[in-house]
């Protein structure tokens, strides 16, 4: 495989513990983990201009990070890649 290949399986993976038509029982949204594993797939995402899929999992983040003490800068800088 290629790198990017195995980048897209591997973030396909994470994005399918988020799935529970794919899943059961789907990731624990109590784990601070969540928080970095949603992040890092919006972050993804929004990086290759896939848009829609990026907005779903900053979305996610940004409500976990602030379940999860997240700094607010950090918050910021996230949701500023909703923009």
């Amino acid at each position: 495989l290629n790198n990017g290949i195995a980048q897209e399986y591997g973030l396909h993976l994470l994005e399918s513990a988020f799935n529970p038509e794919k899943v059961s029982p789907t990731i624990d949204y109590n784990f601070p983990q969540t928080y970095i594993l949603a992040s890092t797939i919006g972050r993804f995402r929004s990086h290759k201009k896939e848009f829609p899929k990026a907005q779903k999992f900053i979305k996610l983040a940004l409500k976990l990070g602030e379940r999860h003490g997240v700094s607010r800068s950090e918050r910021t800088c996230l949701a500023m890649q909703l923009g």
